[in-house]
């Protein structure tokens, strides 16, 4: 895979991928919203099935990460990842929605 993203970085300006990128995640989040359509969530119903819904989600969150290797590096793409658990923001989310320290 690495003759590709080198390829893909040789031949790809920044602005492009960048522009890959955002395409990408508006399409992570129309698949988003398809999923709560198919899981029955929402009163407007969709014909997918859930197990497509959530496969076409996974799909788009891929190429969101593949887009994202490309701009920084696999290699730092791996290293957020493995931060996402002592990420500030979980805290911060958890207030927000009510959460309080118990004593």
């Amino acid at each position: 895979m690495k003759k590709y993203i080198d390829f893909i970085k040789n031949n790809i300006s920044r602005r492009s991928l960048h522009e890959q990128l955002a395409e990408e995640c508006n399409e992570l989040g129309q698949a988003s919203l398809k999923a709560i359509r198919a899981l029955g969530m929402s009163e407007n119903i969709t014909p997918v099935m859930p197990s497509e819904a959530l496969y076409n989600l996974t799909d788009e969150v891929s190429d969101v990460l593949m887009v994202l290797s490309v701009i920084f590096s696999p290699e730092t793409v791996k290293e957020m990842a493995g931060k996402i658990e002592k990420n500030p923001k979980w805290k911060r989310w958890s207030e927000r929605q009510g959460y309080e320290e118990q004593e």
